[in-house]
């Protein structure tokens, strides 16, 4: 499973670190991502990850999200990456851009500083957002790109 925090959203650290205290000691493997390095990284570093990745390059981070089987994200790229990937999210919202990609998606969006337990069962349930949702924004997505292209 995949974590990516902000750097600046430190309410959030607290329940993120108890997730992944959990679900390490289920032994399940846990990737902290840090998409902004310079913002994120000392926060992806205190979560207490198996692994944490640094990067900003869009493949990369893809890559490894597409090998996650759930993804909590307090930055949106994370969850518009997880949802390209097809893989299950929730968000912590820290601003209504996060709440709102949750809510087109029909996936979970938690408060900045969510009930640990909370999270933890929606991350064992692995509930999946609505993936017609997500097609229809994906395809709302690909006609922008073809009138503004001019296609």
């Amino acid at each position: 499973m995949a974590v990516a925090p902000r750097g600046d959203v430190t309410e959030s650290l607290p329940a993120l670190q108890a997730l992944v205290k959990a679900l390490r000691a289920e032994g399940r493997r846990v990737l902290a991502l840090a998409l902004m390095p310079a913002q994120d990284g000392a926060a992806a570093e205190a979560l207490g990850a198996d692994e944490v990745l640094q990067s900003a390059d869009p493949q990369q981070l893809l890559d490894a999200i597409a090998a996650s089987d759930f993804v909590v994200g307090v930055r949106l790229h994370a969850l518009i990456l997880a949802a390209a990937a097809g893989v299950p999210f929730a968000g912590l919202s820290y601003d209504p851009k996060v709440s709102g990609f949750c809510t087109d998606c029909r996936a979970p969006a938690l408060g900045v500083e969510p009930d640990p337990q909370e999270l933890l069962r929606l991350v064992r349930s692995g509930g999946p957002p609505d993936w017609a949702a997500v097609a229809a924004m994906r395809a709302r997505a690909e006609q922008s790109f073809d009138w503004v292209l001019g296609g």
